[in-house]
């Protein structure tokens, strides 16, 4: 499982700061996808 879909779960279960946290290690390994900065801006 990827680290944005670690996020995305985390988000679902309304843990927003480990979702956050998954999404800063997907921006680490891709920081090209976009979608994941909207992801982890939801989450703050």
């Amino acid at each position: 499982m990827s680290f944005k879909d670690l996020g995305n779960a985390a988000f679902k279960e309304g843990n927003y700061p480990l979702a956050i946290s998954h999404y800063t290690n997907a921006l680490n390994e891709n920081a090209t996808d976009h979608t994941i900065l909207s992801n982890r801006a939801a989450a703050y």
